[in-house]
């Protein structure tokens, strides 16, 4: 279901009670507990350069080709503040402030014995000439979140019965390239074209999304009698509905970019062209997801988590050190996703680390305990980031027009994809280690 299904399913996860505690105090209106985190994700430049090369390189047969510079900085900063707003006999209602943002300045050139500009037959009989290019590429991006979830549970075990969301994001910046490479096939006559386009195209998304989750029965997904080493599996049945709107426009890229994204099969799903109306969209068969006009009717599914109990470890919470216990989302029977840790004293998480695949190596982002007004300042301030749909100057202060070093380039459509990976699993992250303990 998207974006939102893929943070709030973490959130639901994340939810979880060791309850019978007698130390776990009883939570009041009005409680409130923060986590935040940063990362510079320059640091993971290693792993996306050669997925960068790839994408532009691809299968073909060239020869000498490499990244010859590049340059590449980014930050994620994002914070969670969870409060109490209603306690009764039944149940506790939880409110979740979450706000994330993502800046990214990058730049590389890639040389590589490309084919020369001009029409060759597809059949193999015409051996084309290789010249030596560089394709330029950098892009500056700006993107943030700002939303609040709500998660209602059982008063006796904290078990999760639903969960409202609303999320509004943005995305603002450009992509530039030179030499980018063009290949044109006429299928009638077995011909390519092979041609050459530099491109500066300009970028803007935005979207609110909202959903509403029913869990039945509700689940519980750490046991009071869980030990150090075990772990726990729970289902339960989610039924998920959803709604977004928004649009999402590029502008400036060639024809064969467009071509390629704007396809009949996409028309038929209401796609067609840039800007695209996200409130449009629609599902044009009877399987897969079955949006109509940006909604999602409401779709039942299981849901499954596994928690382990992995150790007892000494943290730093906002009033000292704590004996923390640690717990792991695993998926594929021991593989931890998400790792959180708990506070047994007043059940409030206290910190939380996010794992995420990125090609052949892993990305940690974690978050850790602050002071409520800390996290506070920095969600105020994305929130009105997220209302001015800030750009990138603006939100580092940065008045340089070029994307590194001064060389006028760009980034490739997969660096895109890995970015917005980057951002939804960090929000995902805040969202999804939200831990609440029983009250006694």
């Amino acid at each position: 279901m998207g974006i939102m299904t893929i943070s709030l399913f973490a959130t639901m996860l994340m939810t979880a009670v060791p309850g019978n505690v007698s130390a776990a105090p009883a939570w009041q209106v009005g409680d409130k507990w923060a986590l935040a985190g940063e990362k510079d994700i320059g640091q993971i430049w290693d792993t996306l350069a050669p997925l960068i090369t790839s994408s532009f390189i691809g299968s073909d047969p060239q020869t000498n080709t490499g990244l010859t510079s590049s340059s590449f900085d980014g930050e994620i900063t994002m914070g969670a503040l969870f409060e109490v707003t209603a306690v009764t006999a039944s149940s506790v209602t939880v409110q979740i402030k979450i706000a994330a943002n993502l800046t990214i300045s990058a730049s590389a050139v890639i040389n590589a014995d490309f084919p020369a500009a001009g029409v060759y037959s597809m059949g193999g009989s015409q051996t084309p000439t290789y010249v030596n290019k560089d394709v330029s590429i950098s892009s500056k991006l700006v993107a943030a979140s700002s939303g609040t979830i709500t998660a209602v549970m059982t008063s006796d075990t904290m078990a999760i019965e639903s969960m409202d969301a609303t999320v509004s994001s943005y995305m603002k910046g450009y992509i530039a390239v030179t030499n980018y490479p063009n290949y044109a096939y006429n299928q009638a006559q077995t011909e390519v074209t092979v041609s050459y386009a530099n491109f500066n195209a300009p970028i803007d998304v935005n979207a609110l999304t909202s959903m509403h989750v029913v869990i039945s029965p509700a689940i519980q997904v750490i046991s009071d009698t869980m030990v150090v080493g075990d772990v726990r599996d729970a289902s339960s049945t989610m039924t998920a509905s959803e709604t977004i709107s928004g649009s999402a426009n590029v502008g400036s890229i060639p024809a064969s970019i467009r071509d390629a994204l704007f396809t009949p099969s996409a028309a038929q799903w209401g796609i067609t062209g840039f800007p695209i109306n996200l409130a449009g969209i629609h599902n044009p068969d009877t399987v897969g997801i079955p949006i109509n006009d940006g909604t999602i009717a409401a779709t039942s599914g299981p849901l499954v988590t596994n928690i382990a109990y992995l150790r007892n470890k000494p943290v730093n919470d906002v009033s000292g050190s704590v004996e923390a216990r640690e717990y792991a989302l695993q998926q594929g029977g021991s593989t931890d996703v998400f790792t959180f840790l708990l506070n047994p004293a007043n059940g409030h998480t206290i910190g939380s680390t996010s794992i995420i695949p990125m090609g052949d190596a892993q990305v940690m982002f974690t978050t850790h305990a602050v002071a409520v007004g800390t996290t506070q300042t920095t969600i105020s301030k994305i929130n009105t980031q997220v209302a001015e749909k800030q750009s990138y100057a603006t939100v580092t202060g940065d008045i340089s027009g070029s994307g590194g070093s001064g060389t006028s380039s760009g980034i490739s459509s997969d660096m895109l994809i890995i970015v917005a990976v980057i951002a939804v699993a960090a929000v995902g992250a805040v969202v999804g280690v939200v831990v609440m303990r029983r009250k006694k």
